[in-house]
């Protein structure tokens, strides 16, 4: 049967019972699901208990989205699995990873269309790899439901996703500030001073507890020797102005002296068999919970209000694939959960274990009056709602700074907007110059964290050389002047599910050379950041799409759809007739009519000759580019402002009304 709402069209192949239940708003019976597909391209077999879809592949096809892949940009000529995995490490191609959504987008010229395909067992992707000129979809399932989305654009796209799917949660403003973390920064007095020695040379906002603050990894358990005053400790963080976030895994020891072991007696994930299933994980042999049972996730929701009562600011998910640390990383497939009373086999829910382990977390926040902040490992499609994301453990190097890029994007287009990669790598070694270079390609990720493993090299910034550190700390700087404009555009995300970063070809569909650029991206639509991301290299070219744009730091003028040479550490080009809000003021680009939208519906606006705002804004500058004018009015008090250039700067420290005179 295909049912549809607006363009968003749903059909179902046999008789399915999803485990994620995604609903249509005045859904309508449309026709017969051969009728419908043999008009759209589509075919569907069944065959030998698993579902295979078909859809034309063409020339100009390009392919997006899936999650967490460590792929370029298009994902056109790949064959790749969505099943939540721990890679232990990856680097480009490793596939799977832990974070998998089966969900693609397909741009085809002009033509442009979304396929979810609601199941969170191993769904195996082939685009063009097998049958060159077809996307092949193996479904592990004779049932099954399926979402085809149409748009005009990524935009609209998004959008009708984020219907579907759910709208992000906003995460607490301090949480896209700078963070730090590594394995394992330990006993307190380490912490503390770590967070002093930061303080005192770069901005800070909050630090990540690894694994071994937990005694012998009991969770919510703290190591008493380390620790032996932890909420002193996260009240002197508190008072330097630091939040914390504390890591936890799903595992909990099997250890019938473990208090917590035995509140979890009838919570757990069991065998065909029906017995606890253990494996290994850090505490040794351990118990996971079922989150898909109702009482499991009440228990935790108890578990986590108790750990944050201490002060804790953060709860950061991680190993919850769900993974043991044995064989494949793996669970058994015919391990057995219960969702509400309806028994399920692992290997047929597996990838929707983190997302119920994340509602719950973020659930607790909330019953405990708290603003959430969850950080995921792992996840499916909905994640959004409840946790921000990295993108897990990645091996330091050069190449994996364009990989990076592409994962954020390919992330937003899978309708995870607030995620972020381990600035400096996880794995390997990093030079100063290779940290100083993740620095400046995440500069506008929604999540901006330095991790390092126990085994990689120390990549503190405070003992860094002297000339790496000015570099890091000017990305630094750029990352704070730029956090007004993140937030805002959070604000929005969290209204409309647009993503924040986005890779030029979703602004710029119709522009051929947008899809073959992977080391470009924008913040949100007018804001564009080609970073240095190659090794030992000051210079680079950058490809600038039709319109006029405006170089952030000089205001020059180049108009659009053209390659343009820079020799700037930070190479960000602002668009014609745009607002962006910055923690100094406004950079007002061009002369036409245009308005920025902030958060509350809060609005600026300028119109030729004057700018306005619906409330009383302050700043201490506002910078004019493509723009001039010898004098200002504001308030009855006359301004001039200071020429540099081809930017025209004006000190005032409020407005609501400023009148421009050439």
């Amino acid at each position: 049967m295909v049912t549809s709402s607006g363009t968003i069209h749903r059909i179902r192949i046999n008789a399915p019972d999803p485990i994620m239940a995604f609903g249509l708003r005045n859904e309508q019976v449309e026709r017969s699901p051969a009728i419908f597909l043999s008009g759209h391209g589509i075919k569907i077999n069944t065959e030998s208990g698993r579902i295979v879809f078909i859809e034309k592949l063409g020339d100009e096809s390009h392919i997006f989205g899936l999650g967490l892949k460590a792929l370029s940009m298009d994902r056109k000529r790949n064959r790749t699995a969505c099943v939540n995995v721990d890679p232990g490490g990856y680097v480009r191609f490793k596939d799977p990873l832990c974070l998998n959504i089966p969900f693609y987008v397909h741009v085809d010229g002009s033509s442009i269309h979304a396929l979810f395909f609601n199941s969170p067992a191993r769904v195996e992707f082939d685009f063009g790899v097998s049958i060159y000129d077809s996307v092949m979809v193996h479904i592990p399932a004779e049932d099954l439901e399926i979402f085809l989305i149409g748009g005009g654009s990524f935009e609209e796209i998004s959008k009708q996703w984020a219907s579907l799917s759910g709208l992000p949660c906003l995460p607490p403003s301090w949480s896209f500030g700078h963070i730090i973390s590594r394995v394992t920064y330990l006993p307190s007095s380490r912490v503390l001073s770590v967070v002093d020695r930061y303080l005192k040379e770069f901005p800070l906002d909050a630090i990540c507890l690894d694994i071994h603050y937990m005694e012998t990894f009991h969770i919510f358990t703290w190591n008493s020797d380390a620790f032996p005053d932890p909420e002193g400790m996260i009240r002197a963080l508190h008072e330097k102005g630091v939040r914390v976030i504390t890591n936890v895994s799903p595992s909990i020891k099997a250890d019938q002296n473990f208090k917590l072991f035995r509140e979890g007696i009838g919570s757990y994930i069991e065998t065909e068999n029906g017995e606890i299933f253990t494996g290994e994980m850090w505490p040794g042999k351990s118990a996971f919970l079922d989150y898909f049972r109702n009482n499991a996730r009440n228990l935790w929701k108890h578990w986590i209000k108790d750990w944050i009562s201490q002060g804790i600011d953060g709860i950061w998910l991680d190993m919850n694939e769900p993974t043991v640390i044995t064989g494949d990383h793996l669970f058994p497939p015919s391990l057995v959960h219960n969702l509400d009373g309806r028994l399920i086999r692992h290997s047929d829910a597996r990838n929707a274990y983190s997302l119920f382990q994340a509602m719950s977390t973020h659930e607790a926040f909330r019953e405990a009056g708290k603003e959430p902040f969850v950080l995921s490992r792992s996840g499916f499609a909905g994640i959004q709602k409840y946790a921000m994301v990295w993108t897990g453990d990645s091996t330091a190097s050069y190449d994996d700074l364009t990989l990076q890029i592409s994962m954020v994007v390919n992330l937003g287009i899978s309708g995870i907007p607030f995620c972020g990669c381990d600035l400096g790598g996880f794995l390997g070694r990093s030079s100063p110059d290779l940290i100083d270079r993740y620095y400046r390609t995440a500069l506008f990720f929604p999540f901006y964290r330095n991790h390092k493993n126990s085994d990689g090299n120390d990549q503190e910034l405070y003992i860094l050389p002297d000339s790496y550190k000015q570099k890091i700390r000017k990305s630094l700087d750029l990352r704070y002047q730029f956090l007004p404009t993140i937030l805002d555009l959070a604000d929005g995300s969290s209204k409309t599910g647009l993503p924040l970063v986005m890779g030029l070809f979703q602004e710029f569909m119709n522009d051929r050379t947008a899809y073959y650029l992977d080391d470009e991206y924008l913040l949100g639509k007018n804001i564009l950041y080609a970073p240095q991301v190659e090794k030992d290299k000051e210079s680079r070219q950058v490809y600038l799409p039709e319109g006029i744009w405006y170089e952030f730091f000089s205001g020059h003028r180049i108009d659009g759809k053209c390659y343009v040479n820079t020799i700037e550490t930070h190479p960000i080009y602002i668009r014609d007739n745009s607002i962006t809000r910055l923690s100094w003021g406004l950079f007002i680009a061009g002369t036409g009519h245009f308005e920025y939208g902030m958060e509350r519906e809060q609005k600026i606006k300028f119109s030729g000759n004057v700018l306005r705002s619906s409330y009383e804004f302050h700043c201490e500058r506002l910078v004019f580019c493509g723009f001039r004018f010898s004098r200002a009015v504001s308030s009855g008090r006359e301004f001039r402002p200071i020429n540099n250039g081809e930017l025209q700067v004006l000190e005032i420290s409020s407005f609501r009304e400023i009148m421009f005179f050439s």
